[in-house]
């Protein structure tokens, strides 16, 4: 999860599983700098417990605008139906975009998302370039090289100023 504030509006980028109990850590530290509201939420896969956590998160926190990524094929298109009933229910915007395209989210922050899914994931391999002013946040997720967005990759460690890679951590459930 990335979570950006600039004193008064909140974006928070979801590239969990979906789980609840993620989403739930980023809302405490969300209280921990006084937000009382998130602008924008933005996840970048479609999973089954997407739909069960959004709702609760839907219910228990203000949430303004739900951005997803244009669904792939028909389990993503059934949950991201599901997860727009919940939005509306909740008077929750919903808008989509597309891999690459440039999403305008809140005064002075803007990000770019690529996508791309592997032969031996279930999850898209992802990348999210935040830019706030001139300064570059860049968030690539693990197995990027994989794919057929390395070049990318690569264009984009030239130009960024900040550089997150992902790991993955524990199998969930598991001791470490």
């Amino acid at each position: 999860i990335i979570l950006a504030n600039n004193g008064e509006d909140t974006v928070l980028f979801d590239m969990t599983p979906g789980y609840y109990s993620s989403l739930n850590c980023a809302y405490h530290e969300l209280s921990n700098l006084n937000a009382t509201e998130i602008d924008c939420l933005v996840i970048t896969k479609y999973t089954t417990a997407h739909i069960a956590s959004l709702s609760k998160s839907f219910q228990s926190q203000r949430i303004r605008r739900l951005y997803m990524p244009k669904p792939e094929g028909n389990d993503d298109y059934f949950r991201m139906t599901s997860i727009m009933e919940c939005a509306k229910d909740n008077g929750v915007i919903v808008d989509f975009y597309e891999d690459g395209e440039e999403l305008y989210l809140i005064d002075g922050l803007s990000a770019r998302i690529n996508r791309e899914t592997i032969s031996r994931s279930t999850a898209p391999i992802t990348m999210i370039s935040l830019k706030v002013g001139e300064e570059i946040l860049t968030y690539i997720s693990p197995s990027y090289v994989e794919s057929n967005l390395e070049q990318d990759m690569f264009d984009a460690m030239e130009s960024t100023d900040h550089l997150i890679f992902g790991s993955r951590g524990p199998t969930p459930k598991q001791k470490y």
